[in-house]
């Protein structure tokens, strides 16, 4: 007779076949590719329906300023495996110690795992759809290409379609399998519900305010204003954001529009945003934190506000631009106190 214990063990058999069988699978359908292109999304590689479809992808995404799509760009591809490896071995000794607390924790930490494996490929659509390459041979003022996180979408003269594989219906089945387990236990032992979404909502919750501390968003260049000045966003090889203490994001046309609000508002930055970042001159439509970053100022690069200010990794790649447009290099501290020193 089936019980909360053995249909546990059948969620946690069922996570190998993570490793056998695709998450995620994102096809491309147009006239001129009539068998359509497939791209699959498994737990430690990418992969297309043929050996040549993902370098035809990334020649087509080329022509619209999106980035080469491959393995090495995406970490979790190197640390999924253990994750999904770490949950069979746990769940393997939750069967084995039999106690209904520790299999309601381990289907929790499944849930909260798979809803931000979920959150992590949104993030990483928003980025290749939205951070373009201004130099792209097509260009169409305010398009983005993100793909569907779940459904089809049209994109120029493509239907894009995004839609679980066998390995992300196996992981389905595996949390429903999970959840029925614990409903089990909470039917005999009433007082663990209350308990157990507790637990659920903190760490849900606090994983996803984790991710927003720490997960600046994208520029829509083109399409956005600056919230000091208020002009259109343009130019990506400058830009800054602003995440106030309370989550609310700010956006900047330039280096020199952040260091006015933060003069405006007489705040100390570092006490009061919880991200200040600049974009990286040198890798356009980048960020890079604010308070490491070097710049220069006052050189021959026109910066959309006329403060001729361009930000850079570290020191070296300044020194190179400075030698070629001059100016100064200066530190966020540096550069901060003198537009706090203006009247």
């Amino acid at each position: 007779m089936l019980n909360s214990r053995k249909i546990l063990l059948v969620s946690t058999i069922l996570l190998a076949g993570l490793y056998f069988m695709p998450l995620w699978h994102i096809r491309l359908e147009a006239p001129q590719f009539p068998e359509g292109l497939s791209m699959y999304i498994w737990i430690n590689k990418i992969s297309g329906s043929t050996p040549n479809t993902l370098n035809t992808i990334n020649i087509l995404n080329h022509y619209i300023g999106m980035k080469h799509i491959t393995q090495e760009t995406f970490p979790e591809l190197r640390y999924f495996p253990y994750i999904v490896g770490g949950l069979i071995i746990l769940g393997l000794i939750v069967f084995l110690i039999n106690k209904k607390v520790i299999r309601i924790s381990w289907v929790v930490i499944l849930i909260v795992l798979a809803v931000l494996g979920i959150l992590d490929f949104h993030l990483w659509e928003y980025n290749y759809g939205h951070n373009l390459n201004p130099e792209a041979p097509i260009k169409i003022p305010g398009m983005t290409y993100q793909p569907p996180l779940l459904g089809a979408k049209s994109l120029l003269n493509f239907n894009a379609i995004s839609l679980p594989y066998a390995g992300g219906w196996l992981l389905a089945i595996s949390i429903l399998l999970g959840i029925l387990a614990i409903t089990m236990d909470i039917r005999k032992r009433k007082h663990l519900v209350a308990k157990s979404l507790s637990i659920a909502v903190l760490l849900i919750g606090t994983s996803l305010l984790s991710c927003g501390e720490n997960s600046p968003e994208p520029i829509a260049y083109g399409t956005e204003n600056c919230d000091f000045c208020s002009m259109r966003i343009m130019d990506n090889r400058f830009g800054a954001e602003l995440i106030t203490d309370k989550g609310r994001i700010k956006k900047f046309d330039s280096a020199e529009c952040l260091l006015r609000e933060l003069t405006s508002e007489q705040n100390a930055a570092t006490k009061y945003y919880r991200i200040i970042c600049v974009t990286n001159f040198k890798e356009p439509g980048h960020f890079i934190d604010a308070r490491t970053a070097y710049y220069l100022k006052g050189s021959r690069i026109n910066s959309p506000m006329g403060a001729n200010l361009s930000a850079y990794t570290g020191k070296q790649p300044a020194m190179t631009d400075s030698t070629e447009y001059g100016g100064d290099i200066v530190s966020w501290t540096e550069l901060k106190d003198s537009f706090f020193k203006k009247p």
